[in-house]
């Protein structure tokens, strides 16, 4: 029984326990403050993000682990229960958002209530939202965008700018410009790391689940792996 773990082999959580899990973060971190004015409202939503966060990848003896920071959280697969897979980089028309409906609605959800919270709250005490809208709305459409459309993404990251002037026009103290130039900063790295790495959905009875790999050997590795299961490995 030879136990393998994939270095930079990551989780993602983009559905399951996990989701709700980041549904719950964003919840305490973002709507209570509004209701609730207290630190501690905010460190259970760092809290719950960060038990969403997965860690590594292992494969033992025909069972794929996906562990989480939370430990009691980690799911483990049996090669035998995989009805397919998809290499996300490689089948060039497929986004992130056809994927994964629930994890796009959420980062929707989260845009929105946060452009609402700007314009209903014209106030230098809620610039933290602007930052939140700037960021989820260009991450929103980068998980729309197909990637092979790659040089789009990268026109994104012209928006902040163009979104926090109009913004200013409209509630001024909503927006700080030395904040936009940080989400600008912020958002390139955003950006860089969507399109480096490689992702994989696999699909079984039980729900999707995304891996993302840091390298192509990774990759390949896993697949091989994954060479003696009976399922269908969509690849181009």
């Amino acid at each position: 029984m030879v136990m393998m773990k994939l270095r930079g082999a990551t989780p993602m959580n983009t559905s399951g326990p996990q989701l709700l899990l980041l549904a719950l973060g964003f919840v305490f971190f973002v709507v209570a403050p509004l209701v609730l004015e207290t630190f501690w409202v905010g460190i259970a939503g760092w809290l719950f993000l960060a038990m969403s966060w997965g860690t590594s990848v292992e494969i033992e003896d025909g069972v794929l682990r996906l562990r989480y920071l939370f430990g009691r959280m980690s799911r483990e697969i049996h090669l035998d229960e995989i009805e397919e897979v998809k290499v996300i980089r490689r089948l060039r028309a497929t986004s992130l958002a056809g994927e994964f409906p629930p994890f796009f609605l959420l980062v929707l959800s989260t845009a929105c209530f946060s452009i609402l919270v700007v314009l209903t709250h014209p106030s230098r005490d809620y610039t933290g939202y602007t930052v939140l809208f700037l960021v989820s709305f260009v991450y929103l459409l980068l998980l729309i965008l197909p990637f092979e459309n790659e040089s789009i993404g990268m026109a994104l990251l012209a928006l902040p700018m163009i979104l926090g002037f109009l913004l200013w026009l409209v509630v001024p103290a909503a927006v700080d410009f030395a904040m936009v130039v940080a989400v600008e900063i912020a958002l390139v790295f955003t950006y860089l790391n969507h399109y480096v790495k490689d992702y994989v959905v696999l699909r079984t009875s039980r729900g999707k689940f995304l891996i993302s790999f840091d390298d192509q050997d990774t990759l390949d590795v896993f697949l091989k792996s994954l060479g003696g299961s009976d399922f269908n490995v969509q690849t181009s």
